[in-house]
């Protein structure tokens, strides 16, 4: 009880066991064309490289994954195939040698038995069902062969563990949360397989393929021959069954067992797709099946015997179709055993579907169109088409919108105040596609909001030479966009602009009160302004003990100076400050006040001091401080050294060493004193050098 059926599928017998049924009398749902897509179709093991050139011997199953690689089972000569959407060919699993009961091992460098069908999972992980000694069998991500169930001894299969459980002719897998789904040929059951666990329970069948299948608990019914199974999005499982007078079988996730189509020749693969499930005959046709009324359309397969002939696919011959796998664009991949080929199953370009409308906007005479395009029907749109009046369609511009397939369009030429229905439609090679449902739309003049209502309550906060202010937003929806605000302080002339932010700093003169307003800002205008705030007054900056470090220096209008003397005037110059801010000049190196100054509108001023005619002479500092424009202190410094006056006997420093100087002086006076003495000891020698009847001082 060997791979009888998969050698029939082989040899293209089912087609003449079938000859004497009628061919499948299925509507015809439309226009396919057939192309050759694997395949030379002569027989020879798979070749690594371009699968354009290489061989597929007699390919039962075919499946894509994720990343859109396409496996098939070349039943012929033992081997998995998988071809990259790019058409490179490769094995992973088998050797071209047919060797039956492989237990473990490399996968592509192990002879294995007929692979029947071919399940590859997410992880890069593989399950396919072997039909000679009754295996299902797992090819890891990293290539590795492992029995998951059947004991390599052809039978029925029994609940328990899998690998315990007899197999004989597994037919299409399924998988689904967790579980394999393995149909039995030749024992008439189908089991599920919990591939954390490893058990196999069974679902359908009673183990003999002896009758039709009864509605009603599924493990009570017979099962003839099931072969092909997909599953829908509620979990219920279809299954073919019997060679001649086929069926499909559904199964809920309770097992409960019903008919879903009678009256079908050689029923063999299925599978769902978009939501509809697709079924291949031995007969030769591929059609598509109603699962809830069982009705059924063929689009492929002229029921006739011969070779495939590319083209339109119901006037070729598809001689046993049975393994079927959509790829991402939606063709049909199906394999042709007898053929040695798999083929493409393309629908023949439609006109586009109808657009989903998604927003109309009125415009001045005018309207805005955003829609959602429906299916190009397989040919590229040339353009997209409105209708205004339901029976004159102009061609419109549209642009992509977003990162989505949604298209934007403006039209034109309407009235304003008259009601309009608007359409869209797609055009393209074949034709014009349906149109979108209708959508209301009124053409009107543009609007100009008003300006925006006053902001909300304004508070100010005294600091240093500076007011904080802030305020609340206006109500939205109350006027034009708010693109920013002005704060204004009374007495002014001060200001600050903000582009959203609520709050900003004011520059403001020590000792001075104020009061501030703030209007919003739009492109139609100020708002009415808001406030003003309680008054308060501005402080005045407090001279610290010692100089902060700051590397900011002032600079005065003779440039940068590095001495002065007692007395003199200096125009001290510094920038950076707030605007209309009060700015302290301090001289170090004990504090004492050289004056004030008040910024101008950028924040910059020009004061002249004097220095006082007592400093002593040495190393001194000119510091000025407030604000910076953001509240924050500031600070700017000056470094000169004072000159002693002509007169003086000595400098005095500020800051260096007095011992060397004292000493000196010490020295002068004893000097003096020497000299004094010796002139009061020689009166004739004084008055000789200094004129008679003068007063002297010594």
């Amino acid at each position: 009880m060997t791979s009888r059926i998969a050698r029939l599928l082989a040899a293209g017998a089912l087609p003449l066991l079938a000859a004497a049924l009628p061919a499948p009398a299925h509507a015809d749902t439309g226009d396919y064309t057939l192309a050759y897509a694997y395949g030379t179709g002569s027989p020879g093991a798979a070749t690594p490289g371009p699968a354009s050139q290489s061989a597929i011997t007699a390919p039962l199953d075919v499946t894509f994954d994720d990343s859109g690689n396409l496996y098939v089972t070349a039943s012929g000569t033992c081997q998995i195939d998988r071809i990259t959407p790019g058409g490179t060919l490769s094995v992973v699993a088998g050797t071209g040698t047919c060797t039956p009961g492989a237990t473990s091992g490399p996968a592509a460098s192990t002879p294995i038995g007929t692979p029947g069908s071919v399940l590859p999972m997410a992880d890069g992980s593989l399950y396919f069902g072997e039909t000679d000694t009754g295996r299902v069998y797992k090819v890891s991500a990293d290539g590795q062969l492992s029995v998951i169930a059947g004991t390599g001894t052809p039978g029925a299969m029994t609940t328990g563990p899998a690998t315990s459980s007899r197999l004989d002719s597994p037919g299409q897998l399924v998988y689904s949360e967790g579980s394999l789904y393995v149909p039995e040929r030749e024992w008439g059951q189908v089991g599920r397989i919990d591939l954390a666990s490893g058990q196999l329970t069974v679902i359908a069948g009673t183990g003999t393929n002896a009758g039709p299948p009864v509605p009603g608990p599924a493990t009570s019914s017979p099962l003839d021959h099931p072969v092909g199974a997909a599953m829908d999005a509620s979990g219920n499982l279809y299954v073919t069954t019997a060679v001649m007078d086929g069926q499909i079988v559904k199964i809920t996730p309770g097992g409960t067992l019903s008919i879903a189509r009678s009256a079908l020749v050689v029923p063999l693969g299925l599978r769902f797709h978009a939501g509809e499930l697709y079924l291949t005959e031995g007969a030769g046709a591929v059609s598509v099946v109603d699962p809830d009324t069982g009705s059924i359309g063929t689009f492929a397969g002229s029921g006739e015997p011969g070779a495939l002939v590319p083209g339109p696919a119901m006037n070729s011959p598809i001689n046993t179709p049975y393994g079927m796998a959509f790829d991402a664009s939606g063709t049909l991949f199906v394999s042709v055993p007898p053929q040695h080929r798999v083929i493409a199953l393309n629908p023949a370009p439609q006109v586009p579907a109808a657009p989903t409308v998604t927003s109309v906007t009125a415009r001045d005479q005018g309207a805005e169109i955003t829609f959602t395009p429906g299916s190009d029907g397989r040919s590229t749109v040339l353009r997209y088409e409105y209708t205004a009046d339901g029976t004159t369609w102009q061609e419109f511009t549209t642009t992509a919108t977003g990162s989505g397939a949604a298209r934007t369009g403006t039209i034109g030429g309407l009235t304003n105040g008259q009601a309009y229905t608007v359409r869209v439609r797609a055009v393209n090679a074949v034709g014009n596609g349906d149109p979108s449902a209708g959508s209301q739309v009124t053409p009107a003049a543009p609007v100009t909001p008003g300006v925006p209502d006053a902001p909300g309550t304004v508070t100010a906060t005294a600091g240093v030479s500076s007011i904080a202010v802030s305020w609340t937003a206006p109500a939205p929806g109350s006027g034009a966009e708010v693109t920013g605000y002005t704060a204004t302080a009374s007495p002014g002339p001060a200001t600050c602009t903000t582009t959203g932010a609520l709050t900003c700093v004011l520059g403001a003169s020590a000792g001075t009160t104020y009061t501030v307003t703030v209007v919003a800002n739009s492109a139609a205008g100020p708002s009415p302004a808001a406030g003003p705030s309680a008054p308060v007054t501005a402080l005045a900056p407090a001279a610290p003990a010692t100089v902060p470090d700051t590397p900011l220096t002032l600079t005065t209008d003779q440039g940068d100076i590095s001495s002065t003397r007692p007395g003199a005037q200096l125009t001290v110059i510094g920038t950076g400050f707030a605007a209309y801010s009060t700015v302290e000049v301090t001289l170090y190196s004990a504090p004492q006040s050289l004056g004030t100054a008040v910024t101008d509108a950028s924040g910059n001023f020009t004061k002249t001091v004097t220095v006082p005619a007592d400093l002593a002479a040495g190393a001194h500092t000119v510091l000025a401080q407030g604000v910076a424009p953001d509240g924050t202190a500031r600070a700017m410094k000056l470094a000169v050294t004072v000159a002693p006056p002509p007169s003086a006997a000595a400098l005095p420093v500020t800051g260096d060493p007095a011992a060397p100087t004292a000493l000196a002086g010490l020295l002068a006076l004893a000097g003096g004193a020497v000299l004094l003495g010796a002139a009061r000891t020689r009166p004739g020698r004084c008055s000789r050098l200094l004129p008679a009847g003068a007063a002297y001082n010594f």
